[in-house]
């Protein structure tokens, strides 16, 4: 059975490496170990730039793509944060 999860955590600078597969970083770990989408940071966003999780992860059980749950309830465009995975990504895809 795939995972059918999304990784988020608040902190900055997780997703510096995402090249380097030995790092240890939040973003790159996850992925290592199978997760199939993430979002993280790549300097100080400051707390206010994520996406508030409640928001967030409400829209994937309403049946939206991954894109659109970060680009409905991110609070601003931010240089700072990225999506990883695919972004067509429907983890609770309604039938």
């Amino acid at each position: 059975m795939p995972i059918t999860t999304v990784g988020y955590h608040i902190s900055s600078w997780e997703a510096i490496d995402l090249r380097n597969p030995n790092s240890t970083q939040w973003c790159p770990a996850m992925l290592t170990d199978g997760i199939p989408a993430t979002l993280g940071a790549v300097g100080e966003p400051y707390l206010y730039a994520f996406p508030k999780p409640r928001a967030f992860f409400s829209e994937p059980y309403k049946g939206v793509c991954l894109v659109e749950a970060f680009y409905h309830t991110k609070p601003f465009n931010s240089w700072q944060l990225i999506l990883i995975g695919d972004p067509l990504y429907r983890p609770f895809k309604k039938p």
